[in-house]
């Protein structure tokens, strides 16, 4: 490889943008930044969304080679941006770090799920030391909050660790709340309809609530177990208060934000999650559990409501006193999105890059 060849901007590996995921909106909202046009950054694909597993590796396996190609003879980045999840994310994302030691390029490795610990300390001896191996492969690693970074201040001793939370934008979602609204107080849930995001505590706790407020409407949009929530909820005899709308994105979610009338989030596990931060912006009211990252970004009873985990009786009740207050709701919402504002706007976030890549950006002081 020649060492003549010209370096040039800043590479971020992740999922494709189509894909169904909080890591592609994360990246595609490092777009919208200055820092994405001043490090002259792009966006490579490591995986998108196929039904078929087989198909899946096929295209994964291709993008890897793909990446080897194009560092060995095309483009020559500063510095590689490789964003994980964990399982079959972390696997993938492990050969591309490799890939970027060998070709001596300098790895900044994002790790986006606070489960991303348990992944760890449930793992054997192999997935751990794969995991201390990533460590060691990376220049720099960056957790969404300091409550995950403790986790792993012993088992990356070397590592230079960091914390940048995920970019909201603002503006995208920072109007004035829809007037006309659903005739109905609707309680939305968006996110992956899976048993660790406390959808079915969820679907427990509407009986509770319908009791008190008979007009509300649950409203479940998100992928994954979509059929299976919308059978149980069949079962239950519940159509008349809860509906799932699968997945949406682009001005459909932006809508349904923006006219529900709180954002219900009862997970069992979480980083920062994308959609917390889009309802702080969208001014609206938050019920959620204070797991992973989340306590970094919102107190409770100042810009949300706490509830325990599992908690079904303790979700009901911090649904019922929010929608039977008025007040409080515009009160939360108000100091939420400041926070998301002075916090967490994508210039803001866009100078926590800078911070972070600046150093590999040749004639770095």
């Amino acid at each position: 490889m020649s060492k003549s060849r010209v370096c040039t901007g800043v590479i971020f590996v992740g999922p494709g943008r189509h894909s169904q995921g909080g890591i592609s909106a994360v990246i595609e909202n490092y777009g919208k930044t200055s820092f994405w046009r001043e490090f002259d950054c792009s966006h490579f694909a490591s995986t998108a969304d196929y039904r078929s597993k087989l198909v899946k590796f096929v295209y994964g396996t291709w993008r890897i080679c793909l990446f080897a190609y194009s560092i060995l003879f095309s483009r020559r980045p500063w510095a590689i941006s490789i964003h994980t999840s964990h399982k079959g994310s972390f696997y993938r994302k492990l050969v591309y770090l490799i890939i970027s030691r060998l070709c001596q390029v300098p790895a900044v490795l994002h790790i986006h799920p606070d489960a991303f610990a348990v992944f760890y300390e449930q793992g054997n001896r192999w997935r751990r030391s794969a995991i201390r191996l990533a460590g060691r492969l990376s220049n720099q690693i960056i957790f969404l909050s300091y409550e995950t970074l403790s986790d792993f201040t012993g088992v990356f001793p070397s590592t230079k660790l960091g914390v940048l939370c995920n970019p909201v934008d603002i503006d995208s979602y920072a109007l004035e709340r829809k007037s006309e609204g659903p005739q109905r107080p609707r309680v939305l849930f968006l996110g992956a309809i899976a048993r660790e995001k406390g959808v079915y505590d969820l679907v427990d706790a509407i009986p509770a609530v319908v009791q008190e407020f008979p007009d509300v409407l649950f409203t479940f949009a998100g992928n994954k177990e979509v059929r299976k929530l919308s059978d149980l909820i069949s079962s239950r005899g519940m159509r008349g208060s809860a509906e799932v709308i699968g997945w949406i994105e682009g001005q459909a979610k932006i809508d349904i934000l923006r006219s529900s009338t709180i954002l219900v989030l009862p997970s069992y596990t979480e980083g920062v999650p994308n959609v917390i931060l889009e309802a702080m912006a969208s001014k609206l009211p938050i019920v959620t559990t204070p797991v992973g990252g989340i306590p970094s970004v919102l107190t409770h009873d100042q810009t949300a409501i706490f509830v325990d985990a599992g908690d079904v009786q303790c979700i009901a009740d911090g649904l019922i006193t929010l929608l039977g207050d008025e007040k409080k709701c515009m009160s939360l919402a108000r100091a939420a999105f400041v926070r998301a504002s002075e916090l967490y706007s994508t210039e803001v976030i866009g100078e926590g890059l800078t911070q972070i890549y600046a150093q590999y950006r040749p004639g770095y002081v």
